[in-house]
């Protein structure tokens, strides 16, 4: 039995908190987008005339119609379903319109990419009833994330709408959504082909986009801090970048480069003598543009995948953060337990 209470537990306890309080009120304008195999959520604004967002998942697409102000051809059809929401852009004709045309393609909903970092609440005049789906708009940096996710596979998700009761503290409008909110991926496994099992571990970045599922091919740096243009062939690989460089360059930096470079997910290399940590940038909005996952291994992790040279990919396991980060907690002395038996249940634990 765990007898530390971590915290996303706590997190967890505080959103039911929250959502008991929402209920009664009516649906909120915004709330968030939790991707599957996602690190953090993406903001939403809904529209003013649509229908009810359930909370289900759903999968995203993405048409070659890109605007959707006419009906959509026969291979975008192909795409849409009850259980899609289609991506657009922002422009050219009416959020009516749009909405108009991905209702009668038979979708589930609509988001509308901003062409912009600032987002507005899509508005029409419509009789209730006539425009069954609901309809959303994300930041351009949201919209880039789902497309390039798309183009590599298949990406879901779900709409949550959120409300803030207490001014300082939001949570989901429905208390049955709380369990998705701490979904997010923040640690793992690496896995290979060549392997059933594993023993890699990893702590995911607090930026950029959804984990991939499929494997890819590593390739180390050069040069190996990546502080720099990247000089190796990178295009749809994971990249293995050092960090003993750190104060040359920024996580954000070196991951930038890697994905100017084409890489597809970025695997940094811990080099120091403390724990595990996961990669962060000083303010979410600097990382708005990233595109690709990155994640934090050991150096001997490193070692042993760059000699393997199997392809690999990373899934979650939300144990391997927890422990991480009770490790991590533990360099203070405060945080140990007073009790001999506890601080023996703990090491055990971790």
């Amino acid at each position: 039995m765990r007898v530390i209470q971590t915290t996303r537990t706590m997190l967890a306890a505080s959103l039911v908190m929250v959502a008991s309080q929402t209920t009664d009120e009516s649906p909120p304008f915004w709330g968030r987008i939790y991707l599957r195999h996602g690190v953090a959520p993406l903001q939403y604004f809904r529209d003013s005339y649509g229908g009810h967002i359930s909370g289900d998942e759903w999968q995203f697409v993405t048409p070659l119609d890109t605007l959707g102000c006419s009906a959509f051809n026969a291979s975008d059809r192909s795409l849409i379903s009850n259980s899609s929401f289609v991506v657009l852009d922002r422009g050219v004709c009416s959020f009516e319109i749009k909405s108009r045309n991905v209702q009668a393609a038979g979708a589930a909903g609509l988001v509308i990419v901003s062409d912009t970092e600032e987002v507005v609440r899509p508005v029409a005049h419509v009789d209730k009833g006539e425009i069954d789906i609901p309809t959303v708009m994300v930041r351009k940096s949201g919209g880039d994330q789902i497309r390039v996710a798309v183009s590599r596979e298949n990406v879901y998700g779900r709409l949550i709408p959120m409300t803030c009761p207490q001014s300082s503290v939001c949570g989901p409008h429905e208390p049955t959504h709380v369990q998705h909110l701490t979904s997010g991926v923040r640690g793992g496994l690496v896995h290979s082909t060549e392997k059933s099992d594993s023993d890699w571990e990893f702590l995911a970045s607090t930026f950029g986009s959804p984990f991939l599922t499929q494997f890819l091919p590593l390739v180390e740096a050069v040069p190996p801090h990546a502080c720099h243009t990247l000089d190796t062939a990178v295009v749809n690989q994971m990249v293995v970048i050092f960090t003993h460089d750190d104060r040359s360059c920024s996580f954000l930096t070196k991951v930038s480069n890697a994905q100017a470079a084409g890489a597809a997910s970025v695997l940094f290399v811990h080099t120091g003598d403390g724990p595990l940590t996961r990669p962060f940038v000083a303010d979410p909005w600097d990382a708005y543009n990233i595109t690709i996952p990155s994640a934090m291994v050991s150096g001997k992790t490193a070692r042993d995948l760059l000699r393997l040279r199997f392809p690999v990919t990373l899934k979650h396991d939300a144990r391997v953060a927890d422990a991480w980060e009770r490790i991590a907690s533990l360099k203070n002395l405060g945080e140990w337990p007073a009790r001999k038996t506890r601080r023996y249940q703990c090491v055990s634990y971790v």
